[in-house]
């Protein structure tokens, strides 16, 4: 995790999981800052990821509190319609967990509101980076 830098590539393996979805994958845009908000899991180091991806569900919640430091560029507040979610390409942030032991990738959240059900450890969904050079 400490290592990660912009254009480095994050793999999510959905490991069958997910009917029609083998994974995620993203790019680091940048590791804003280690987040001790909501989702602290014991023994790890969280951190806030901004990343560039394609997705047909944004990341996060628009108008929670939550939301305002680590936006989705899919997501709008629109004065007549309310807030819309848009599909496709865009930049977000992610959580991604650190084992305070290893360094090593252990859990990754959707989002920083994302609760339990969003949150995902390494033996559930793999997760590695790349850097291309």
């Amino acid at each position: 995790m400490a290592d990660l830098q912009p254009g480095d590539l994050i793999a999510v393996d959905y490991k069958g999981a997910v009917a029609d979805n083998t994974g995620h994958i993203v790019m680091v845009r940048e590791v804003k800052a280690v987040h001790t908000g909501s989702g602290t899991l014991p023994n790890q180091t969280q951190y806030a990821v901004e990343i560039i991806d394609c997705t047909g569900d944004p990341h996060g919640v628009f108008g929670l509190s939550t939301y305002e430091p680590y936006p989705d560029t899919r997501m709008v507040d629109d004065l007549e319609e309310g807030s819309l979610n848009f599909k496709g390409v865009g930049i977000g942030h992610m959580m991604f967990y650190a084992s305070n032991a290893t360094g090593e990738f252990s859990a990754y959240r959707w989002s920083v509101n994302s609760g339990p059900d969003r949150t995902y450890t390494t033996s559930v969904r793999p997760i590695s980076a790349a850097r291309v050079v």
